[in-house]
């Protein structure tokens, strides 16, 4: 059995690489997803270049190497062989980076150029300031959703190595998102998001193209028989599957009468007058607030159907209403 060739190493930490970065951006309650994502993702492509270019030029390490121009001899003439950068600390050599490896590949396609810059750009920014602003957290999921779609197919077109065993897709899902965003964006961070927008612009093509700068990602729910939703992103999304029943019931647990009127007799100026009904008929449009159940989902129009709420529906009760607690109305 031979010795492992350095480009089939590099291959196979770039899938670990690009697996970590879907499992820490797929992890529940993590406060760092969109910049762990993107430094991972393009550590990913970083080292899935170099194999290229090691396994197109006979695994030549000096062609991942960064050629030191400067360097002279001792009387001034530069040497006859390529000098290449060294670690002043560790001595060892220096390789290139994202912006040199993509055009250290001959006939890369541009769009996918293009996009791994992008990425690039994006985890600049990502390490040196901050990714806080929901419009740019979307945009990141964008771009990370098409850059996997296309690592999984130079991985196949380059090395023949298939990767649909691995779940290499991202869930940009929250099943109970706040009603409201704030839509102010800092200077640096809109910069950014005009950047992605540019190049989403510049390069763009059809939508059976193998590379995207960013895919639209489109969140649409059916109901099927079998009781599951089903969901899928445009332009080669794969579909993902939730259970509804146990979403239903963890975010719509109460009833009217068992639970909601209850709640509300606790704020001692509560009475069920015509304003409280026609409130109650306005919240329930509110999909945050309520949701409907339907006896047989095929009769929606004239069927049999059961309202249930969220107890933050409370807060939205005593807002519009001016409810006060019973032990502040008798003080």
């Amino acid at each position: 059995m031979g010795r492992k060739k350095t480009s089939a190493h590099l291959r196979d930490k770039s899938l670990e690489a690009a697996l970590s970065a879907i499992e820490l951006y797929n992890k529940p309650n993590f406060s760092y997803r969109e910049e762990g994502f993107c430094i991972l993702m393009i550590n990913a492509w970083e080292l899935m270049l170099k194999a290229k270019v090691l396994s197109d030029h006979s695994e030549d390490k000096r062609r991942i190497y960064i050629e030191d121009e400067q360097a002279r001899r001792r009387d001034g003439e530069p040497y006859k062989r390529k000098k290449y950068k060294k670690s002043k600390k560790t001595g060892n050599p220096l390789t290139l980076g994202i912006p040199k490896l993509v055009n250290a590949i001959e006939g890369m396609d541009n769009t996918l150029r293009e996009h791994i810059v992008t990425l690039n750009e994006i985890r600049n920014n990502c390490i040196h300031f901050i990714v806080k602003d929901r419009s740019l957290q979307k945009k990141i999921v964008e771009v990370g959703t098409a850059s996997l779609k296309s690592y999984v197919h130079l991985s196949r077109e380059w090395f023949g190595k298939s990767l649909e065993d691995f779940n290499l897709y991202l869930i940009p899902i929250a099943f109970d998102p706040p009603s409201a965003f704030d839509t102010t964006t800092p200077k640096e961070q809109q910069r950014l998001l005009d950047f992605i927008e540019k190049e989403k612009r510049d390069n763009e093509v059809s939508e059976d193209h193998p590379h995207h700068i960013s895919l639209n990602i489109s969140i649409k729910y059916t109901s099927g028989k079998t009781g599951i939703l089903f969901s899928k992103s445009k332009a080669g999304g794969m579909p993902i599957t939730v259970k509804a029943e146990a979403q239903f019931k963890n975010k719509f647990r109460w009833t009217f009468d068992d639970n909601l009127i209850p709640a509300l007799k606790k704020y001692g100026n509560f009475k069920r007058t015509k304003e409280f009904y026609r409130l109650k008929r306005e919240l329930e449009r509110d999909e945050n607030l309520a949701g409907v159940r339907y006896l047989d989902w095929n009769k929606k129009e004239n069927g049999t159907k059961k309202i249930f709420y969220s107890p933050n529906i409370v807060e939205a009760f005593v807002e519009k209403l001016g409810l006060t607690r019973q032990d502040q109305s008798q003080g």
